[in-house]
């Protein structure tokens, strides 16, 4: 798809800490809503309706981090599971010639990298947590540019 690709670039070309900082301290108004001018309700809006998007883009940014977080976090597991499977395995050919059962694979590779698996779960939970949070957020300014929006017809 012509084009496509430059779209994806400007989304993606942004610095997260930067827009996270706009999106969270533009919720504050200034003053009290019905204090609020017409003009001044107007400039708001305006202001929500781009802040929403910088928001959404936030969101969409964050969950390509997850994406790739797992995928980083998937191969670390894999190497774990697999050197936990050859260390069973040779243990068990010489013990009874018996298959090794992936339980087992699991609770050794988790025993035997006890800090490494409590990492990766941490971080797991804390990337999906942000990730929710940024989608929340969006939601939030969705919602802001509603209300300011309504306020303005209102004041009209």
């Amino acid at each position: 798809m012509p084009g496509y690709g430059k779209i994806t670039t400007r989304i993606f070309n942004l610095d997260p800490i930067t827009e996270f900082d706009a999106v969270l301290t533009g919720l504050r108004l200034g003053k009290r809503g019905h204090e609020a001018t017409y003009a001044e309700i107007i400039d708001a809006l305006e202001e929500a309706e781009d802040t929403a998007r910088r928001a959404h883009a936030l969101w969409c940014h964050a969950k390509v981090a997850l994406e790739s977080f797992e995928i980083d976090a998937t191969v670390s597991e894999s190497a774990m599971l697999t050197n936990a499977r050859t260390a069973l395995a040779q243990q068990k050919a010489v013990d009874s010639g018996v298959s090794v059962a992936q339980a087992a694979v699991e609770a050794y590779a988790k025993t035997h990298n006890v800090d490494e698996y409590r990492d990766l779960a941490v971080r797991r939970q804390k990337a999906k947590r942000t990730t929710d949070h940024l989608e929340q957020l969006a939601a939030i300014w969705r919602d802001r540019r509603r209300t300011l929006e309504t306020m303005a017809n209102r004041v009209r």
